[in-house]
Order: C-alpha cells, then sequence, then structure tokens
C-alpha cells in the first residue's frame, strides 16, 4: 500500500486528506503536526481570545476522527529533513518515515520586526492556538495593550483584549487600517467605527523600539512618541514558508529548524 505524508496538519492539509477518503483512495495517511492540537479553524482564534468559545469548540477533527480513519498523526513534531532520493521524511526526534506522495502544507509565517527590546517578556505574535493561550493569560495581569498592525488579525485582537478589561490602542504604518484590502475612505470609516468601541488607532505610526527591563513597558514611536503598555502584540504580514527544503536544514522565526 502506497504512504502519504503530509507535513502539517492545518486546515489546508486536512482538507486534502478529506478528499482523498471521500474517494476511497487505498492509501496509508501519516499526519506530521508541530502544535500540540489537533486541527482547528484558525479564524476563530479572536473569538478564543475574547472568551467567547473555548478552544475545543474550534477543533474540526478530533482525535477520534483521525482514529477511525486509520491515519498516523503524530502532533508536536517538527519535520527536520526531506530526502527526495530515498523518499524519506526525517523528524526531530531522528526517527525516518518512508513516503510514495509528499504533501506539504505549513502554511506561513510571521515576519518578526527587527526591532530592538523585540523579544522581551509581554510580546507575542497571535497565529496558533497556544499564542491565543498566552496572550489571554497575560491578559489578565495586565492593563494596557499596544498592537502593533492595524490589519484584520491586529483589529480582532484589539477588540478581544478590550472584553479582558485592556486599553489598546493600534498603531499601523500604513496611512489608513487594512490598505491591503481597502481604499482610503474606507480605511477612515473604518478607523472612526474601531475608535467608536474604544479603540486608540494610530495610522502612519512606526515602532522603533520596545522599552522594559525584565518586561515590556512602553512601545517608541519614530516620532519620539512613547506608548505605555505592558502586553504588547505584533504581526507583519504572514509570507509562505516552503517548509522543510530537500537535503537541508531551514531556521524557523525562533532560530529553530524545521517545517
Amino acid at each position: 500500500m502506497d504512504r502519504l505524508v503530509v507535513i502539517g496538519n492545518g486546515m489546508a492539509g486536512v482538507c486534502a486528506i478529506e478528499e482523498m477518503l471521500k474517494i476511497k483512495a487505498r492509501t496509508a495517511i501519516t499526519v506530521f503536526g508541530e502544535e500540540r492540537h489537533v486541527n482547528y479553524n484558525r479564524v476563530l482564534l479572536s473569538e478564543v481570545l475574547a472568551g467567547n468559545r473555548q478552544k475545543t469548540e474550534i477543533y474540526l477533527n478530533p482525535k477520534k476522527w483521525y482514529e477511525e480513519n486509520g491515519i498516523d498523526l503524530r502532533l508536536d513534531l517538527r519535520v527536520e529533513r526531506i530526502d527526495p532520493s530515498a523518499k524519506t521524511v526525517t523528524d526531530g526526534l531522528g526517527a525516518v518515515t518512508r513516503y510514495d506522495h509528499l504533501l506539504i502544507a505549513v502554511g506561513g509565517r510571521p515576519i518578526i520586526p527587527p526591532l530592538p527590546g523585540i523579544h522581551r517578556p509581554g510580546v507575542h505574535i497571535f497565529r496558533s492556538l497556544d499564542d491565543t493561550e498566552r496572550i489571554a493569560g497575560h491578559a489578565r495581569i495586565a492593563r494596557e495593550a499596544v498592537i502593533i498592525g492595524g490589519g484584520l488579525l491586529g483589529l480582532e485582537a484589539a477588540r478581544a483584549l478590550m472584553k479582558h478589561g485592556l486599553a489598546v490602542t493600534v498603531i499601523h504604518l500604513g496611512e489608513w487600517l487594512m490598505e491591503q484590502q481597502l481604499d482610503r475612505m474606507s480605511g477612515n470609516l473604518l478607523k472612526r467605527e474601531v475608535e467608536r468601541f474604544g479603540i486608540g488607532v494610530l495610522v502612519g505610526a512606526r515602532a522603533t523600539e520596545i522599552l522594559g527591563n525584565e518586561a515590556v513597558r512602553a512601545v517608541r514611536l519614530s516620532s519620539g512618541r512613547e506608548l505605555s503598555a505592558d502586553l504588547i502584540r505584533h504581526l507583519h504580514g504572514n509570507p509562505s514558508q516552503p517548509g522543510a527544503r530537500p537535503g537541508r536544514r531551514n531556521p524557523d522565526r525562533e532560530g529553530h529548524y524545521g517545517q
């Protein structure tokens, strides 16, 4: 029997598996997931952050689904190397898995801006369920939050953090919010609507430094202005991440290697 190896346990990879199961393809399936969770709806992460949903409510395929369909699910495990000539993948534990067909569906990676202080405790990215739980935990003890990036995810995070009782300010480099999706007039209308909810919005603003000692205390802008904050969430784009490349190791956003 042929074996399909899927690198990435997200919505795209699992959707492909679901389509294969519909045509009853006689293929053994192994799925590697870097996260410790089963497949979930990433679009609803802001709902979990706001406390409107439990994490189990955004799961798309429980472990039982994988078991019932004979899928070898390997969670919390990265693929470190692909050998196309041998048709094998090597995971973070050193185990080698053979494949006849390989599907790489690892999605994208947030860009970490090269700001001084960006790795201080209290600075968060917002992409995964684990990220969401860390931010929610921090929000319980924080008072002021700054969101770097006024795209859709940034605005959703801002609204969610307000539900935790934080004073929230969004800073956005563009001349208007969501400039990749909206024209200037629409972006300005959106800004007024966001401000109506009590969220501060600064457009045309660039963060230059995260200030603090053990933890963050403020964001300094290029204008010299400092915004007080004990929780910072940033996201600068989400470029395609090609995953492990044949015959080599690949650094991720934290300097680790793998998909």
